[in-house]
C-alpha cells in the first residue's frame, strides 16, 4: 500500500478513537465497580452448613473457588490495572520531546528539500528522523499490544472463574426447587438498584463521564433485616461520587431507589435463612461474569484507541520505502509530502487531546452509606471518611 493509503487509515483510527472515548470511561467505569463489589463480598457463612445444598463439601468448594478469585483480582490489580489507569500518561510521555519536535523537524527537512529537491544532507536527515518516529511508533505499539493481550488473556481466566461460581450457584438454585423463583426475582430487583445508582451518578455528570477526570467510589450497603421479618443479607453496591471540579454525589433517597429498596424488603420477607445465603451466592456469581466481560469489552475499545500508534507506524514506514527508491524528485513530490506531514500533525494533536481525556482517577472512600440518605448526609460521610480514602489499588490489594 502506497503512503496516502496509510494516511487516510491513520486519519480513520484518529476519528475512531475520538468516538470511542465515551464508551470506553463508562465500559472503565463499570469495570472498576465490578472489581469494588467483587473485592467487598465476604462469601456468605452459612446458616446451617448441612442445610447448604450439596451439604459442607459443596459449600467448601464454592468458599474455596472464591478465595481463589480474590487472589486472582489482587494480581490483575497491581499489574494489568495499574497499566491500564497510566496508559494516557504512557501514550503521551514523549510527545513534547520526541514526536512533535521529530514532526516538526520532518516538515522543516520537507522546505529545505522544496527549495533543492535532491540534496542528498537533507534527505538523509528526513530519513534519519523518520527512523527516530518509526521507532516511537513501535514502542508505543508494542506496549500496547502487550496490554490488550494482558487483558484477553485475563478475561478468558475470569470467565472460567465466572463459569465455575455460576455453576455452583445454579447447583443450590436447583437443589431448592420451586423457592428458587423467588431469589432470581430478588436478584432482577438488585440488579435493577443497580442500574438505577449507577444513573444517577452518570446524571449528576451530566450525563457523560467524558469530561471528568476524578470519581470517587463508596459503598452503599444494603442490609436485608425488615422488622417484619426476612433475612440479614448484606449486599454491596458501588456509589460513584464525581470529585471533579468539585464534590458532586448522587442522593440516596431519590423516588426510584427509594422504591427498589421498598421492593427488595417485600421480596425478603419471603425468604429463609438458606435461600438468602444462596442469593449473596448468586450476586457474587453475576458480579464476576459481569467483571469478565466487561474486561473482554474494555480491551475491545482500549484496542481502537491505541490504534492510530501502529497505522502511524505504517504511514512513515512507507514514506521511508518511497524515499528509499527516489532518484530524481521535484519541489512538487517534497510539497506532497509536506502537506501530509502537516495533516499528521494535526490530526496527531487531535490525538493527544483525546487520549488525555481517558485519564481518570478512582478512589474509594471508606465509608458505608446506606439506602435512604439524602445528599447532603452522603456528602457529610464522604466528609468524614476523607482522611480514609485510597486509590483503588491500594483498596484492591488491602
Amino acid at each position: 500500500m502506497g503512503r496516502l493509503v496509510h494516511l487516510k487509515a491513520f486519519t480513520n483510527d484518529v476519528k475512531l478513537a475520538q468516538d470511542s472515548i465515551e464508551n470506553y470511561k463508562q465500559e472503565f467505569t463499570t469495570l472498576v465497580n465490578y472489581a469494588t463489589q467483587i473485592k467487598g463480598y465476604i462469601f456468605p457463612l452459612p446458616h446451617d452448613i448441612n442445610a447448604w445444598p450439596g451439604g459442607a463439601a459443596a459449600y467448601q468448594a464454592a468458599q474455596t473457588t472464591w478465595a481463589d478469585i480474590g487472589g486472582t483480582l489482587e494480581g490483575w490489580s497491581i499489574s494489568t490495572l495499574k497499566n491500564i489507569i497510566k496508559i494516557p500518561e504512557a501514550l503521551t510521555g514523549d510527545n513534547n520531546t520526541i514526536i512533535l519536535p521529530a514532526l516538526n523537524a520532518c516538515i522543516s527537512s520537507c522546505d529545505d528539500l522544496i527549495s533543492d529537491p535532491n540534496d542528498q544532507l537533507y534527505i538523509r536527515s528526513l530519513k534519519r528522523k523518520i527512523n527516530l518516529l518509526i521507532d516511537s511508533f513501535d514502542m508505543y505499539s508494542d506496549m500496547t499490544e502487550g496490554l490488550i493481550k494482558s487483558l484477553n488473556d485475563e478475561a478468558t481466566v475470569f470467565d472460567k472463574d465466572a463459569g465455575k461460581m455460576i455453576v455452583l450457584s445454579d447447583q443450590a438454585l436447583d437443589a431448592i426447587g420451586n423457592d428458587n423463583k423467588r431469589i432470581t426475582e430478588l436478584n432482577n430487583q438488585i440488579s435493577k438498584l443497580n442500574s438505577d445508582i449507577k444513573s444517577a451518578a452518570v446524571a449528576i455528570a451530566g450525563g457523560s463521564l467524558v469530561a471528568v477526570a476524578g470519581l470517587g467510589i463508596c459503598i452503599v450497603g444494603i442490609i436485608l433485616a425488615p422488622a417484619t421479618g426476612g433475612v440479614s443479607l448484606g449486599l454491596l453496591i458501588p456509589g460513584l461520587v464525581i470529585t471533579a471540579g468539585g464534590a458532586v454525589c448522587i442522593a440516596l433517597n431519590s423516588m426510584t431507589i427509594s422504591q427498589d429498596k421498598k421492593l427488595i424488603d417485600a421480596l425478603n420477607t419471603q425468604i429463609n435463612s438458606i435461600e438468602g445465603d444462596i442469593t449473596l451466592l448468586t450476586q457474587m456469581s453475576d458480579k464476576l461474569k459481569g467483571f469478565a466481560g466487561q474486561v473482554d469489552s474494555l480491551k475491545n475499545t482500549l484496542s481502537v484507541i491505541t490504534k492510530p500508534w501502529s497505522s502511524a507506524c505504517d504511514y512513515f514506514k512507507s514514506t521511508l520505502e518511497t524515499l528509499n527508491t527516489i532518484e530524481d524528485a521535484t519541489s512538487e513530490d517534497w510539497t506532497n509530502v509536506k502537506n501530509e506531514l502537516n495533516d499528521i500533525l494535526t490530526h496527531w494533536n487531535t490525538l493527544i487531546d483525546t487520549v488525555g481525556k481517558i485519564q481518570v482517577q478512582f478512589d474509594v472512600y471508606k465509608t458505608n452509606l446506606s439506602l435512604g440518605m439524602s445528599q447532603d448526609e452522603v456528602m457529610k460521610a464522604i466528609n468524614d471518611s476523607s482522611a480514609n480514602k485510597v486509590d483503588i489499588i491500594t483498596y484492591l490489594i488491602s
